[in-house]
């Protein structure tokens, strides 16, 4: 069989699994944020080294020192992660959900801006965020046989 006969046959072999694709996509994005978020709570003080020192420089730290500030995030993560997982207002959560690594994503690229070698974890969550985009607009289209589908 030519490469183009076997690509064409994986290809079908794919699309035949499909329809798991919802459950797959926002399924990854749960466990990824539950699990993220799950770190924050047991180990808020490795996720400081993320945060840019322009942000970190000007962070109030009297006010509201970092432990307790990720362990907030961690919670909202844990809650975004186990609510996508349930497939609870998916659209919704998912956009909140990327919404939030937009901000991760803005904090990374000031930090590479200012010399921080964060461009293997700013690649990644730039990732998630459009993966959380992607879900939020999947889960938010409509199907077939619902009205507005085809």
């Amino acid at each position: 069989m030519t490469a183009p006969g076997l690509l064409d046959r994986a290809d079908a072999i794919v699309r035949a699994y499909r329809h798991f694709r919802e459950v797959v996509l926002r399924g990854g994005l749960g466990v990824a944020i539950l699990l993220a978020g799950a770190h924050k709570l047991v180990a808020p003080g490795a996720w400081h080294a993320y945060l840019a020192p322009p942000f970190a420089d000007a962070w109030p730290v009297a006010l509201l020192p970092l432990d307790p500030t990720f362990v907030l995030f961690g919670v909202s993560e844990v809650l975004f992660g186990l609510l996508l997982l349930a497939d609870w207002h998916t659209p919704t959560i998912a956009a909140l959900t990327a919404l939030s690594l937009v901000g991760v994503v803005v904090n990374l690229c000031v930090g590479v801006a200012v010399g921080e070698p964060y461009v293997d974890v700013l690649i990644r969550d730039l990732g998630l965020a459009l993966l959380a985009f992607g879900v939020a607009l999947e889960a938010g289209a409509p199907r077939v046989g619902e009205e507005g589908g085809p």
